[in-house]
């Protein structure tokens, strides 16, 4: 009798185990694409604040001056980024307008 409940748990720890690992087999590209978009989207604000944490404990460190360096350059990235967008926006903008006065003069010469 204990060498059959013996067996039972041996054959539901592997069952449970199997279950686990497909779980985890399948539940991976989802976890890895969540922290992918979630490092893009808090990247600026993590180096921000480990470069204000290495200030704090010393300033001259060469890590803190990397760091530093990366973040400028994410700034400056991220602005360029605003601006381009910003004329691209524009340029639609000027152009729909501009298709939707030539859309208006046809029509009234049709009229």
């Amino acid at each position: 009798m204990k060498l059959q409940l013996i067996q039972i748990n041996k054959c539901s720890f592997v069952i449970e185990m199997i279950i686990v690992f497909l779980f985890l087999k399948l539940s991976y590209p989802l976890v890895i694409d969540l922290l992918r978009v979630y490092y893009k989207k808090y990247k600026t604000l993590l180096l921000n604040n480990l470069y204000e944490a290495l200030k704090i404990i010393n300033c001259h460190l060469s890590l803190t001056l990397y760091v530093n360096k990366k973040l400028n350059q994410m700034k400056q990235l991220e602005q360029k980024l605003k601006t381009n967008l910003i004329e691209y926006l524009f340029q639609i903008s000027k152009f729909q307008l501009e298709s939707q006065n030539h859309q208006y003069y046809y029509y009234q010469d049709l009229s």
